[in-house]
């Protein structure tokens, strides 16, 4: 499969409303800068799975730490008004969720890796196995702090970048 170019991808954010929320973009390359949007955490005692009706009750079990719906952020992107900021702690892994939701189209494949400002400052993203064409959502994502101390990350941080390939039939 292809990576679709760059200039390809921004014209179907615009046309298709591909990435929904999608702040403008600096650098160069082929994938875009998805933000940092809310961080949960596991709670104890919640099991996972589905009850006996097929009811998923997964998400009983996390709670939301930090959270940025602020509408100012959402329209405008605004990094001054943005000073909310979670302290992620040693070894403890966080649910993490994109401020853009994505609309992925059939012809298209989104491949989502970290950005290297985690990798270099200790902290592990956890992506999927795979985003199929079709999803429609924000991503999810685990996210560990490998490092001995605590570190804060602030919301509204890019936290991944997604290029995208071309499905071919």
């Amino acid at each position: 499969m292809a990576i679709e170019k760059l200039s390809e991808i921004l014209k179907r954010v615009e046309k298709e409303n591909l990435i929904e929320g999608l702040c403008e973009q600096t650098g160069k390359g082929v994938g875009l800068n998805l933000r940092l949007g809310k961080v949960s955490q596991w709670m104890e005692g919640y099991a996972v799975g589905f009850d006996s009706k097929g009811l998923d009750y997964r998400q009983a079990g996390w709670r939301n730490v930090a959270d940025c719906q602020g509408a100012r952020f959402l329209a405008e992107c605004d990094q001054e008004d943005l000073v909310t900021s979670q302290i992620l702690k040693p070894g403890v892994y966080y649910r993490v969720e994109t401020v853009e939701k994505l609309n992925v189209p059939t012809d298209l494949l989104p491949d989502v890796r970290s950005t290297q400002l985690l990798v270099d400052n200790g902290l592990r993203l956890e992506v999927p196995g795979g985003i199929e064409p079709g999803y429609t959502g924000a991503i999810r994502m685990g996210l560990v702090n490998q490092n001995s101390f605590s570190v804060p990350i602030r919301l509204g941080s890019p936290i991944c970048r997604v290029v995208f390939h071309k499905v071919e039939e």
